[in-house]
């Protein structure tokens, strides 16, 4: 078969959400049709900021719909809800049946997140020997980790911390079918296309990511109010994809009205500008409870901010030393997280030798490098 007739169809389940894992397939799914002149197609649940930008992008897009309560957390399901859950689900198999035929096209068929094994299993089941299955962050969801292992030809984790999601003896029964395969990005040449908010003798602090609790923006900005700068500004860049979510941002708001920086913190809920306003910042704020291989700290690093991250699965082979940026030693779920990420950020206020971190992103994730990983594991 030859490179320009191979189909690949990403299944991604998410569909309020640009950032991410979500960036990351759209960034691969772009270079594949366009570099390496292969047929893409993106589904998702629903229409939202996932299809438009594959509108953007010249990517085929299809919704294959899942019921919004089937798509919540159990955790905030009531108990009536969760016996709902496998009725709509199987429901929701018989409206997407039409998903079977655009698999039967593909030569390969890569899920992006683990809950479309369950949106979409009968379908995957059938079509289980050109499953793909692109692990991007080490959360494990019982019964379907162990299933979706089982039904994938290949399992490729984001980073090597990935591997957690697994058993011991899963990771020795599907040993053949573990590779590690990390982001790759272009490198564009950063144009300042928008105003600033900050001044010039402002330092300038920056977050990225979406606006929820296992991002942990309240703790970003707690920890930047703490911070003994007369001149410091913070950009926020994100917003909620869920009711959840808006919850929490309204919670976020109110800290930041009631310690009074509201001058200091300026939100940007939507822009395809983030390299720009990661170019006016001089270090960037993490503080997320659960990752993968986070790129927003390679974007960071690639506009050459300083990092200030909390523990979290990929980091090691991001930060790889002092001079790109800083992690604690505990997660931010831990009692002494909040007192050592302030320890880290006075740190990296004084510390005065930096690497070119752009020159480091550039030879450890180019994006040629990505794209001929992946099409390697293809069928």
């Amino acid at each position: 078969m030859t490179l320009s007739s191979k189909k690949v169809l990403f299944l991604e389940s998410y569909s309020a959400a640009v950032y991410g894992a979500q960036k990351s397939m759209l960034s691969l799914a772009h270079g594949l049709q366009h570099k390496m002149n292969m047929d893409v197609v993106i589904s998702t649940s629903r229409e939202g900021k996932l299809s438009k930008r594959c509108k953007e992008l010249d990517l085929e897009c299809h919704i294959y719909p899942i019921p919004s309560k089937a798509m919540r957390s159990r955790k905030d399901l009531s108990i009536i809800e969760k016996f709902y859950l496998p009725i709509l689900v199987f429901f929701a198999w018989f409206k997407n049946v039409s998903l079977l035929q655009s698999m039967r096209e593909s030569d390969s068929i890569c899920v992006n997140d683990i809950r479309s094994f369950l949106y979409y299993l009968p379908f995957l089941y059938i079509n289980k020997k050109k499953v793909i299955w692109y692990v991007r962050i080490n959360d494990r969801i019982k019964f379907i980790t162990g299933l979706a292992a089982r039904l994938s030809y290949k399992i490729l984790l984001i980073s090597s911390d990935c591997k957690g999601s697994f058993t011991e003896q899963e990771l020795s029964k599907y040993r053949g079918k573990f590779e590690v395969l990390h982001t790759g990005f272009e490198f564009h040449t950063t144009q300042n296309e928008i105003s600033k908010t900050h001044s010039n003798n402002d330092t300038v602090f920056i977050t990225v990511g979406s606006i929820c609790r296992r991002k942990n923006t309240l703790a970003v900005i707690e920890a930047f109010n703490r911070i003994e700068l007369k001149d410091k500004f913070l950009y926020v860049l994100g917003s909620p994809t869920s009711q959840e979510d808006e919850k929490y941002l309204e919670e976020v708001e109110a800290f930041v009205e009631k310690a009074c920086i509201t001058s200091q913190v300026c939100f940007i809920s939507s822009t395809p500008f983030v390299d720009q306003y990661l170019a006016f910042s001089d270090y960037f704020l993490f503080a997320s409870h659960k990752e993968g291989l986070p790129r927003v700290l390679i974007e960071a690093l690639l506009n050459n901010c300083y990092v200030i991250s909390s523990r979290v699965d990929g980091v090691t082979d991001i930060i790889k030393n002092d001079n790109l940026g800083l992690y604690t030693n505990s997660r931010a779920i831990e009692p002494n997280f909040k007192n050592e990420f302030d320890e880290l950020i006075k740190k990296a206020l004084v510390h005065e030798e930096k690497s070119d971190s752009r020159c480091f992103v550039k030879e450890s994730f180019s994006y040629n490098a990505f794209l001929d990983g992946f099409y390697s594991f293809l069928k």
